[in-house]
């Protein structure tokens, strides 16, 4: 009985080491695949290019480097937020510091989405992706690329078709044109950009991106992620601050659309329709509530958006940015002088 006891306590304990042994391949191979997927993620073309002829040099079990830590939250606006209160409306309209000498861009550090006239009119929107993207890389970078990729592709497309009169002539105004009926989904703020993009990949591009990526990244939690699945605000957040628009004269970082030289255009284009619906007879330039708090935010909260005054929607939209009354005072002055001047005109 004691032979036969200590047999099967060995053959348990075998079987528990191999357990462990497997589980932790497991979790190492887990953590690789985030490794990797930060890595893609968070570096330049150049850096990353760098990251993956030393994954391929390495084995990935020894192989380890630092993750660049995130500078910004999933919505990213505090760096790159203006001091609104020293603001004109006029001066963040002509704000000529947002677009920059392309000559002085580095584009090996970047991902530059390109922006030309059209031969048939208007101006076209592309990619310029990397060489070595075409190159043969490992399978699981291999798949973060073709992600990272299919992104950019469909930001490109997105702007060629959404956005001509930005293309044509990019200023903060151009860009929210159009912008009133999406009152709920500010394409000023990451999240809302990212949401329209992710809705293009899914659900509107031209090209079979789902037959073309059919393998699976990884399986969590019984769900399956493919290779062209949607970014989320984390990676979006990393990769931000390496997307730039470059047009034959000029290139723009990504990340200044959603600073406040393009918050206070979208409050306009939407506070105008508001108030032209709603409050024209009595509109003014200042706001009738400058004090407005927090309590009273919580408080219109509590209501229908439809059933506010229009003051009270456009410090409920001003909620969505920092400064909310000192960016709703330039909005409300804005809106104001573009509704009196066609009035007027």
């Amino acid at each position: 009985m004691n032979q036969g006891h200590s047999r099967s306590t060995v053959k348990q304990k075998s079987k528990g080491q191999q357990f462990l042994k497997d589980t932790a391949k497991t979790r190492g191979k887990r953590t690789d695949i985030i490794h990797t997927r930060e890595m893609v993620f968070s570096l330049s073309p150049y850096l990353l290019k760098a990251f993956i002829d030393l994954h391929d040099l390495f084995d990935k079990d020894e192989f380890d480097v630092d993750v660049p830590q995130e500078e910004k939250s999933a919505d990213g606006e505090s760096d790159q937020e203006a001091d609104t209160a020293a603001l004109d409306y006029e001066i963040l309209f002509n704000d000529v510091s947002l677009f920059v000498d392309s000559a002085a861009l580095l584009t090996n550090t970047v991902y530059a989405v390109t922006v030309a006239p059209a031969a048939n009119g208007g101006y076209r929107c592309w990619f310029e992706e990397p060489s070595w993207f075409a190159s043969r890389l490992s399978p699981d970078i291999q798949t973060y690329v073709k992600k990272l990729k299919t992104f950019l592709d469909a930001l490109a497309q997105w702007l060629e078709t959404e956005k001509q009169a930005f293309l044509q002539k990019p200023s903060p105004v151009n860009f929210v044109l159009g912008e009133a009926d999406f009152v709920e989904n500010p394409v000023v703020l990451q999240k809302g950009l990212l949401q329209r993009i992710n809705k293009r990949i899914v659900d509107e591009l031209p090209f079979s991106t789902k037959d073309k990526y059919e393998e699976t990244v990884w399986t969590e939690k019984g769900k399956t992620f493919p290779s062209w699945s949607e970014l989320d605000e984390t990676q979006f957040s990393r990769l931000l601050d390496k997307i730039w628009l470059l047009w034959p004269e000029w290139n723009m970082p990504l990340s200044n659309i959603f600073s406040s030289s393009f918050h206070v255009p979208w409050l306009v284009e939407v506070g105008t329709t508001i108030y032209r619906g709603d409050g024209e007879q009595v509109l003014k330039p200042e706001l009738d509530y400058p004090d407005f708090g927090h309590d009273d935010l919580a408080r219109i909260k509590r209501k229908e958006f439809s059933e506010l005054l229009p003051e009270e929607k456009l410090h409920l939209l001003c909620a969505n940015f920092k400064k909310g009354v000192d960016i709703a005072k330039l909005a409300k002055r804005g809106i104001y002088k573009r509704i009196t001047m066609k009035n007027n005109g």
